[in-house]
């Protein structure tokens, strides 16, 4: 830990050197540039990777005065390990059968899954969800809430209902206390890393032309049993897999079923997968063309 005061600093919750790989093919500069889509603009920028997909203090934890930044040393650390696999994927110069490249990988895709502001606000909402319910129960089952409206009541013009006094606990913010996303986010990222492993890796191989697209939740869990499609559980049914673009012209797509192995892709497979990166995105699509493609935020 260092003591306070520090510098705010950002923290990439999409690597930088992951999203050099969807950069436009012509730009070869340290920090290229990238097609950038946003839900809440619909005219499209070409922005430097160094830029984007970062937020100030993200990983950082704030403790007795001092500064904790060793999830992100945690992070660098992953990406510094698999960055040469990326480059030998490329080529298609890695056997899927190398356990140590394998695990690597897979820890960084699992780690990648959790270490988003989307999987930040599934927390949030999972959290607060449940904080309300255990409360309107604990009402139910402790309390005697007619005496209470009796007395909440009395003296007043505009009587509250039961409904809505219990209704009224919905409206409640909570907020996750101090360091509880970055706990969740080991946890969850270890415990996905053995089901990603030990699931069938297919890597999908398109053209230059028309190239595979990643976003700011660049780890895509596809369960048809899922009533929400943005939700990142479900890795572990049999039904489900994960999408994972690595970089424009190569996408891994892991399942419980089929023969390991590169496959080459016509235009109908790229364009659904990246249908499903693009519908699972928050805000931001990131491609290395001008793509007849949009972010859509789930219903």
């Amino acid at each position: 830990m260092s003591r306070l005061p520090e510098k705010k600093r950002s923290d990439h919750y999409v690597p930088q050197f992951y999203l050099n790989e969807f950069s436009c093919v012509d730009d070869v500069t340290t920090d290229p540039r990238i097609w950038v889509y946003d839900i809440e603009n619909p005219v499209p920028k070409k922005i430097r990777t160094n830029r984007i997909a970062k937020i100030k203090n993200f990983y950082r934890l704030f403790e007795d005065g001092s500064i904790d930044d060793s999830l992100d040393k945690a992070l660098q650390y992953f990406e510094s390990e698999v960055a040469p696999i990326f480059r030998k994927l490329r080529r298609e110069d890695i056997s899927l059968e190398n356990i140590h490249s394998r695990y690597k990988l897979g820890r960084f895709i699992s780690f990648l899954l959790a270490r988003t502001p989307q999987f930040r606000e599934h927390i949030n909402l999972f959290f607060q969800n449940n904080t309300k319910a255990g409360l309107i129960d604990y009402l139910n089952t402790n309390v005697n809430v007619e005496k209470e409206l009796q007395m909440l009541n009395e003296g007043r013009r505009q009587r509250i209902t039961k409904q809505e006094f219990v209704s009224s606990f919905n409206k409640l913010k909570i907020n996750l206390a101090p360091g509880s996303f970055q706990f969740v986010l080991i946890e969850s990222a270890k415990r996905m890393i053995v089901p990603v492993c030990s699931m069938k890796w297919l890597l999908l191989r398109s053209n230059e032309a028309f190239p595979f697209v990643t976003s700011d939740a660049p780890v895509v869990v596809d369960n048809p049993e899922a009533t929400d499609p943005s939700v990142w559980y479900g890795y572990e049914k049999r039904t489900a897999k994960v999408i994972f673009p690595m970089n424009r012209n190569l996408c891994l797509l892991t399942a419980w079923t089929g023969r390991e192995g590169y496959y080459k892709v016509d235009e109908d497979v790229v364009f659904d997968m990246n249908s499903k990166i693009a519908s699972h995105a928050m805000r931001y699509l990131f491609s290395p063309i001008q793509y007849p493609i949009s972010v859509v935020q789930d219903a």
